[in-house]
């Protein structure tokens, strides 16, 4: 092949994933295959994890650049939760849930439903609200913001550990 493709972010994990079933199944099968066909089996695997290797180092950038980011904008406004949802390149554009009046937390294992105003467009305001309820929960274990549920115009937000 002689031309340059790009893989969908969907396209790499599924590469990825069987990347990974091929080798734990060559892994179990080594004693029990023929040498030749484990041999093959190999061989195929290592054209796979060097075909991958480039993209493996630009999602280690992507990663770093986006924690990187997350981390400076978490001590910049004195945060105690994590922001996890990496699908969020620029936590200072607008986010997509125009319309949202509260960010309600009810999967915590502290007391009751914590409501709290959405104030502003951007995900940096979405997680300024995130980290109210998370603090106000009293829970210190479930600190990392992972994702919203719309409910009408409210959200409905979901942390882990």
């Amino acid at each position: 092949m002689h031309t340059s493709v790009t893989l969908t972010a969907e396209e790499f994990k599924l590469i990825h994933n069987g990347l990974c079933r091929l080798r734990s199944t060559t892994e179990i099968l080594s004693n029990v295959l023929n040498t030749k066909v484990l041999d093959r089996l190999l061989a195929a695997q290592k054209n796979i994890e060097v075909g991958l290797k480039n993209a493996y180092k630009q999602e280690d950038q992507d990663y770093t650049e986006k924690s990187d980011h997350y981390e400076a904008i978490k001590a910049d406004r004195g945060f105690k939760s994590d922001w996890s949802v990496f699908s969020v390149a620029d936590l200072l554009q607008p986010h997509k849930y125009t319309g949202t009046k509260n960010l309600i937390y009810r999967s915590h294992w502290g007391a009751g439903e914590i409501v709290v105003p959405v104030e502003g467009q951007s995900w940096v305001d979405l997680w300024t609200a995130a980290d109210k309820a998370i603090n106000a929960s009293g829970d210190d274990h479930h600190i990392f913001v992972e994702g919203f549920k719309v409910e009408g115009d409210n959200l409905e937000l979901r942390t882990g550990s």
